[in-house]
């Protein structure tokens, strides 16, 4: 049970991280693309 709760919480730290990196340069093409 912990080392899943352990596990989950690497992944949203990974995913939260991914998210950071690519939300600004989502916000950027926006608007170059606009």
């Amino acid at each position: 049970m912990l080392e899943l709760q352990k596990f989950s919480y690497k992944k949203n730290k990974l995913m939260k991280i991914q998210y950071l990196m690519f939300f600004p340069n989502f916000e950027k093409n926006k608007m170059f693309l606009s």
